[in-house]
This record gives structure tokens, C-alpha cells and sequence, in this order.
């Protein structure tokens, strides 16, 4: 399975399937688990974008979690994925205006600028596969 990103503010059809640009993306790294919450849950759309999708994916939705579920919680500080970040700028920002568009594709990380999303992440650690040789 491969990496992919979610979008969040896309307007979108499926007959024929067409997006939008969003007004943000998040990288969403191979094995991870994302826990939407507040306004990027209920107050604006979010999508995984056929362009978003580099290879096969699979993706299990709960839309209702009880409240006595158990929950996911990160025991590490979890790095940033390998994938380059981009944030799209809104449709309203002025496409000539370099001071209004944000963008990681430059080599230096320190021209991108974070945006606050209301969401976690959490990636899971890759088990080996530890299968043992004949005894």
C-alpha cells in the first residue's frame, strides 16, 4: 500500500469523478491512523484525491466511536512522513502574490508554514515479518 494525502475543503463529483483544488493537504504516511475531530471533522469537507493516490490503499471509516471505545494514544513524538508537505493556497488568495502561497517544494523546510489542523496522526510501527527457518 502506498502513501496518499487528505484534502480538506475540495468540492467534488463522482459521475464523472472532478475535484477542486483544497485549501489544505496532509500527508498521510503508509500505516498511519488519523483521528479527525471538530471543524476539519464536521465543518469542512475532506477527501483523499484520486491524484493523491500513488498506488493501491486501503481505508477502514468510523464514523461513530462510542465514548468507552479504546483510543489510540502516540508514546512517541512521531517525525514528520518522508513525503514533501503542501499547503494549497484558498481559492480567494491572489495566484501572483508569492507572499500568499505556501508550498514545501523548495529544498529548505524552513519556507513552509504550518497551518493548525485539528486532527492526529498516528503511525504504526512496521512489524517484520520474524518467521522462523526450519527448526
Amino acid at each position: 500500500f502506498s502513501e496518499s494525502a487528505l484534502s480538506f475543503g475540495c468540492k467534488f463529483t463522482f459521475k464523472p469523478i472532478r475535484v477542486s483544488k483544497p485549501i489544505l493537504t496532509l500527508p498521510i504516511s503508509r500505516g498511519c491512523v488519523t483521528l479527525l475531530s471538530g471543524y476539519a471533522a464536521d465543518h469542512i469537507t475532506h477527501c483523499v484525491r484520486p491524484e493523491d493516490v500513488v498506488s493501491r490503499r486501503a481505508v477502514i471509516i468510523l464514523r461513530r466511536v462510542r465514548d468507552d471505545a479504546p483510543r489510540l494514544e502516540p508514546e512517541i513524538e512521531i517525525p514528520s512522513p518522508s513525503r514533501k508537505r503542501s499547503i494549497l493556497p484558498s481559492l480567494n488568495d491572489s495566484v501572483g502574490d508569492p507572499e500568499r502561497r505556501y508550498s514545501s517544494s523548495s529544498s529548505s523546510d524552513e519556507s513552509f508554514k504550518p497551518v493548525k489542523v485539528s486532527s492526529k496522526v498516528i503511525c504504526l510501527k512496521e512489524e517484520k515479518d520474524e518467521k522462523s527457518s526450519t527448526p
